[in-house]
């Protein structure tokens, strides 16, 4: 029940005049509307009126509590548990803000916004300008009175009668009258608007109207039963049952087997192996689990030469029959040492690398390969086999038979899934429903026919590649997924791509030798795995010499930059470098760098990126790494002084407030850090300090091993410490009516770590160029001029931490440019993960950086979509192949991606009524960047703006309108993760303020010689915070869409538009990514509160690692879903993935063919020549199908045709070698008969030389003959000085017509790029 008070009696009777006919003459009484007048002069019959409300109240309650139980027998315990988690969650919000408004003043004097293990912010938050008055903060004696908590009316309505239900809104919510939103209910929203308009000056009404919060209001329940995050797609919603509906139970993997090794002792006095010690997780049963610091016995070389019989991951259990475990690694080296000639060892491999050594072939039978491994490599081509069907036992068979028999499925519920088998009804059943009996309850239940799935027999539970099982469909490859992740397996491959699972601990899947075991391996002979990635991409670089690419994709926390860490160190270790251009120390030193200065704490993500990072590695035509860059875009640059509520600030600041020495300190002026602050608060744990001071340390060494000279590092934090003296000095406005800086002696400390004067800072910052429009009505102006003031220096302080971390980039850059050109290009992408804070709690609306990382997500979902299905069926139609057309009518996120960034059409020709509509319609990008220039706009003309474009019937699915009226709703990745977008303070920061252009000009004329050479030579073309620069690689000078890349930007900045240089970007990655050979990873997000640590926020559907809540099921389903998982693998599994030009198949396989049928050169017709190939080659018709110029194969028909080739061709090179042996030895023996022939010539000179030795006349011939030689010598002489002469003369003539011709080219390409960028400039006007 909610209560609306008013205190003037004139206000009560304007109520009772015009909205009480309106309420009877429309009926509303069934709506429950219950308005309870407080006045100072109540009416006649008050306490008949008081009793008649008390029976209204009862009534709603009783309703109420009926309709609640019934709801919740409806579902099922784990929905229950999660419904409740979401209401805790939400009543802890409520209070932790109803907390912060009465001791705000106290936590900016004492707490800390920022803590390694909490989220909790004491610091006054950046997402609200109207909250950061300076002159309140600094004052805490002066506290304003408190606002009278007021009930207010919250308006919902019934989705299965279509009535409206009044709801009590909780003690101390803040809802207003402006916020409610009732969807169609028009005459409900005129009640509302005529409520508005009520408020009279003077007295508490005047209160009440004032007291509306800038932000918006908290709802007391959530809007759906489905928890955020969870959703099934446009109206998919799942069913429950009343029986006791369970996951299936995990099967746990035998241990891999204890062997028992003897080791001599080398020449070279070791024995071959070393050890390493890391931390793993150790499951000992499904729901026990702990942490344990191993030792790995590890082979020094893999391969061949690996005579230890050791493998990567092998757990060192024992030393000459004694134990190591929990021992010291000294302890065990002395104990090895110490050993005679030979040590035994016992070894154990870890589970999460046990298919490196037990693998599945195609009717999943294990195949142990372990003997293959030790004696040439752990991945092999010969470990084919694996491929190959083996023979069952009567006992396999038997099993499999009585499996099949039971007729088993999967019953698809809200929880998961469940097992069961079908069973008959002698009754007639429905048609469409199915009876089923399920495992673990025995229960016998009616089902749709849709909500029930094939299973698939318990042999393909860790299939490796779920397009391989025998029933393709979504429950049977969650449940594949589920198998896989509890014996620690997190990599599956679904066709040609690579899903992966965050495991949320550290695993021992990665080191040096494991990787060496994948290099030059095959693509089907790599088991799931990033490293398989990465080596499938350097076998199609070097196979194709074309550019290759990696892309990541996942919600936030789903572990996408760590894959990326480990597909570079991949690189850089099997491919090496020349020159030690890139080594694993220096890409350990730019991890660090980037994660200090780009990452920050979210209520998603302890650890989150907050910008896009594309980094790409060049390779000459020996597979060797000659340079590498890094190109960074999209920075949240609004987190350093607008940051959402209960998030810190970007590590590095913690990292410098607590990790700088005494001398630094003194020199950055930090010798009082405990002034109030508007941007960030030092930490106060004594271990979260710790673990800040070993963070420092790391920066440190990562700058001496790039390269880094002191006064460069010294400039950066001397930018960094006037960012926090600047959030110290703060900003108001004077007596004089001008803007200025509330602590002056802050402001001077800030001015002279800048190198420049005080004044000169005050100019930049509050005397810029305001002229134009720079974001209408973006905010409620503060009478004192506080809030324009502190826009101000907010503007000038993103500015400069964009500059810093521009700057951090161009280092990087500058120390691993190797030079030179390269062959062919990797690059990998990595983007800030998808964003719906709703799903850890936080109810208030995702931010405008929220949409502009969720478009990012959503391009490269487009882009995926398209390059999977669309070009494939495009090449079909090309090449005149037949398929099912059925198996490619799969959604595309292109209309999602059109409402969001549809471009404005020019001069089209209108041929219809719906022509004429698209002509005017823009994306929410376009509109919200013409919305932010228009004179007077507000969010509200925003959202009119929006509605008016899209609320047609096409966009019901796609974008709707929000809980409230300043909200509204994008359904992304199909429906299953829509996000409640809240568009406060979206104007203001979609355009650059004036202030944040003159960053860039105080820096390059500092007084500071560090900084003013620092920010001179690091900067760009082009202004702004573009981190493109022409130095970061030979990648850049290649690649054309690199080149355009400094023009699109260029474009972007004309406009000042955050979410259009968004656009323009996403534009240039993708053109780069459609010029190369894309390889996708997905990465999965197992539960909710995955990476996010103790907080005072809750995540929904949180859960506790038990037996079936390893996975949150429902929220993995979503995410397949989403990504369209089961798609991609119906299409791979049914289509024809693999193809080649006539010419390259006929040249790779014509070996397989009898020697008689080989088709002889010249070839005239190509296609004709590859049929006669393949009738004298066993393979089936039906794997295979010819296009005009290429051939196209299922899945695994090319491995198995490279399979056989292998063969093949060892056969020949054996064949080969065998000829060759022979002909050396023949070789050798004919060298034997000369040298003997010699050998006797030489000795019989020698007898005769002895004997004439002493003859007078010899004599005189020895001495006379050098001097009949002198004369010719001259000659010769003579000669050869002309003719060195005559080739210098050539050799200068050719270098000047060298040089002529490359300064004739290089002219040429300048002018090429001047006149591309005039059109495309000419283009965008």
């Amino acid at each position: 029940m909610a209560y609306i008070y008013f205190h003037n009696t004139e206000v009560c009777g304007i109520f009772e005049k015009h909205v009480s006919p309106l309420l009877y003459n429309y009926k509303l009484n069934k709506y429950l509307l219950t308005v309870h007048f407080s006045m100072f002069r109540w009416t006649k019959n008050k306490d008949k009126e008081k009793e008649k409300d008390d029976k209204k109240k009862k009534d709603k309650k009783d309703r109420k509590d009926r309709k609640s139980t019934l709801e919740k027998e409806s579902l099922t315990p784990d929905e229950l548990k999660r419904l409740d988690e979401v209401r805790r969650s939400f009543t802890s919000t409520r209070s932790y803000h109803s907390k912060d408004q009465g001791d705000s003043l106290e936590k900016q004097s004492n707490g800390s916004d920022y803590s390694l293990s909490s989220h909790h912010d004491s610091s006054p938050s950046g997402s609200s300008v109207s909250n950061l008055d300076p002159n309140k903060s600094s004052s805490p004696s002066r506290k304003p009175p408190p606002i009278p908590k007021k009930p207010t009316l919250l308006v919902k309505p019934n989705q299965a009668s279509g009535n409206i239900e009044t709801t009590p809104s909780p003690q101390g919510s803040t809802y207003s009258m402006a916020s409610l939103h009732l969807g169609n209910v028009s005459l409900t929203n005129e009640v509302m608007a005529l409520m508005e308009q009520m408020s009279l000056p003077g007295g508490e009404s005047a209160l009440m109207s004032a007291s509306s919060p800038a932000k918006p209001s908290i709802p007391s329940a959530p809007p759906s039963q489905v928890p955020p995050g969870e959703q099934g797609g446009y109206g998919i919603r799942w069913k429950s049952y009343a029986s006791n509906l369970r996951l299936p139970p995990i099967t746990s993997l035998p241990a891999p087997p204890i062997r028992t090794l003897t080791i001599k002792r080398q020449t070279t006095g070791d024995f071959g192996f070393a050890l390493r010690r890391a931390v793993v997780l150790e499951r000992r049963s499904p729901d026990i689990e702990s942490r344990q610091t191993v030792v790995f016995a590890e082979p020094s070389s893999v391969g061949a030469k690996n005579t230890t019989g050791l493998l990567p991951g092998d757990k060192l259990l024992q030393v000459n029959d004694t134990s190591v475990e929990n021992k010291p690694r000294e302890e065990i080296i002395e104990l090895i040492c110490s050993s005679g000639d030979s040590v035994t060892l016992k070894v154990q491999t870890v589970p999460e690398l046990r298919e490196l050594t037990k693998r599945c072939n195609c009717d999943n039978q294990i195949i142990d390969t372990t003997d293959n491994a030790t004696k040439v490599r752990a991945l092999s081509p010969t470990s084919d086999s694996r491929f190959r069907a083996m023979a069952k036992s009567e006992e396999e068979m038997e099993r499999e038979k009585t499996w099949l028999s039971k007729d088993m499925v999967w019953v698809v519920h809200k929880g998961g899934f469940s097992a069961a088998h079908l069973v008959k009804s002698s009754s007639a059943v429905q048609e469409g429903k199915i009876y089923v009996k399920t495992e673990f309850s025995q229960d016998v239940l009616e089902v749709n026919e849709e909500d029930v799935d094939k299973a698939n027999p318990p042999q393909f539970d860790f299939i490796e590649n779920v397009a391989y099982l025998r029933h393709v469909n979504e429950t049977s490859v969650l449940h594949v997924l589920r198998q896989r992740y509890c014996s620690q397996l997190i990599y599956t491959f679904a066709g040609n791509n690579l899903l992966v699972l965050n495991p949320l601990q550290p695993l021992a899947a990665y080191s040096e030798k494991v990787m060496r075991t994948f290099k030059s391996c095959r693509d089907d002979d790599m088991p799931p795995h990033i490293y398989a990635v990465a080596q499938t991409a350097l076998n199609n670089l070097l196979r194709t010499r074309k550019d290759q690419s990696i892309t990541f994709q996942g919600r936030s926390g789903s572990g996408k930059t760590t894959c990326l860490r480990h597909v570079l160190q991949y690189l850089v270790v099997v491919a090496g470098s020349s020159k030690q251009v890139l080594t694993g120390e220096k890409l350990n030193a730019v991890s660090t760098l980037l994660e200090a200065f780009g990452n920050c704490r979210t209520v998603m993500n302890s650890n989150a990126t907050r910008f896009t990072e594309l980094f790409s590695v060049d390779l000459d035509h020996s597979g060797q790494i000659i340079s590498a860059s890094l190109q960074a875009y999209m920075l949240e640059k609004s987190r350093i002084c607008r940051r959402p509520e209960g998030e810190p600030n970007f590590h590095v600041f913690y990292y410098l407030l607590a990790g700088a020495d005494s001398n630094l300190r003194k020199e950055l002026h930090f010798e009082n850090l405990q002034d109030p602050n508007l941007f960030m608060t030092p930490l106060q744990k004594d271990e979260d300090q710790r673990r800040a001071c070993l963070s420092w340390d790391n920066i440190s060494a990562a700058f001496q091993t790039l390269g880094i000279q002191e006064s460069e590092s010294k400039a950066i934090w001397y930018v960094l410490a006037a960012i926090y003296h600047l959030g110290v000095a703060s900003a108001c406005k004077g007596n004089n009516g001008r803007l200025q800086f509330l602590r002056p002696q802050s402001a001077q400390k800030a001015a002279s770590l800048l190198g420049c004067s005080v004044e000169d800072l005050a100019k930049s910052i509050f005397s810029a160029d305001h002229s134009g429009p720079i974001s209408g009505k973006i905010s409620p102006r503060s009478t004192d001029g506080t809030v324009e003031a502190i826009e101000c220096l907010q503007a000038m302080v993103s500015g400069l931490y964009t500059e810093v971390f521009s700057v951090v980039v161009y280092l990087i850059n500058r120390a691993i440019n190797g030079g030179g050109r390269s062959m062919a290009s990797i690059h990998i992408l990595d983007n800030p993960g998808f964003q719906n804070p709703a799903t850890c709690g936080r109810i208030m609306g995702a931010s405008l950086e929220d949409l502009c990382h969720n478009y990012c997500q959503e391009r490269l979902q487009l882009y995926f979509h398209d390059s999977t299905f669309l070009t494939q069926q495009e090449r079909y139609v090309q090449e005149n192949i037949e398929w099912n057309k059925e198996e490619f009518h799969i959604a595309s996120p292109a209309p999602l991606i059109d409402v969001m960034d549809h471009t404005p059409q020019q001069g089209a020709m209108r041929a219809s009524a719906a022509d004429l509509r698209d002509v005017g319609k823009r994306g929410l990008l376009w509109l919200l960047d013409e919305e932010s220039l228009f004179p007077g706009a507000s969010e509200k003309t925003f959202l009119d703006k929006v509605f008016t474009n899209y609320s047609g019937k096409d966009f019901q699915q796609l974008i709707r309108k929000g809980p409230y009226n300043h909200q509204f709703t994008v359904q992304h990745f199909h429906g299953t993760n829509p996000v409640v977008y809240s568009v406060s303070g979206w104007l203001r920061n979609s355009r650059e303020h004036p202030a944040s252009r003159q960053v860039i000009f105080l820096l390059q004329e500092s007084q500071k010689e560090c900084i003013n050479q620092l920010f001179s030579s690091s900067r760009g073309g082009f202004g702004g915070g573009n981190t493109l620069h022409i130095d970061g690689g030979s990648t850049l000078r290649r690649s054309s869409s690199m080149r355009r890349a400094q023009g699109v930007s260029a474009a972007g900045m004309k406009r000042r538009s955050f979410p259009l240089q968004v656009k323009y970007t996403m534009d240039i990655l993708v053109d780069l990514l459609k010029r190369t050979n894309v390889q996708f990873v997905q990465c999965f997000l197992p539960r909710h509160n995955a990476c996010v640590s103790d907080g005072h926020l809750t995540p929904v559907s949180s859960k506790s690692l038990g037996t079936d809540e390893t996975l949150n099921i429902p929220l993995l389903r979503s995410q397949i879903r989403g990504f369209q998982v089961l798609d991609t693998v119906r299409v791979y599994k049914q289509g024809f993935p693999d193809n080649l030009m006539y010419s390259e198949f006929r040249r790779r396989f014509e070996i397989l063919a009898p020697i008689e049928h080989r088709i002889t050169s010249p070839v005239y017709d190509e296609r004709q020549a590859v049929e006669h190939l393949l009738e004298h080659i066993d393979i089936d018709k039906a794997t295979y199908r010819l296009g005009l110029s290429q051939i196209f194969f299922r899945s695994g028909t090319l491995a198995t045709l490279e399979s056989r080739r292998d063969q093949k061709l060892n056969g020949v090179i054996a064949s080969f070698q065998s000829h060759c042996r022979g002909y050396l030895a023949r070789s050798a023996i004919n060298k034997r008969k000369v040298q003997d022939l010699a050998i006797r010539c030489i000795q019989r000179n020698v007898r005769k030389f002895l004997a004439i030795k002493s003859w007078p006349w010899w004599r005189l011939y020895v001495k006379v003959l050098p001097l009949l030689d002198v004369h010719r010598t001259e000659e010769d002489l003579k000669l050869k000085t002309e003719e060195l002469e005559l080739l210098k003369g050539k050799l200068e003539k050719i270098e000047k017509e060298r040089n002529e011709l490359k300064l004739s080219n290089d002219k040429l390409e300048a002018k090429v790029l001047e006149w591309y960028l005039i059109c495309f400039l000419f283009a965008e006007s």
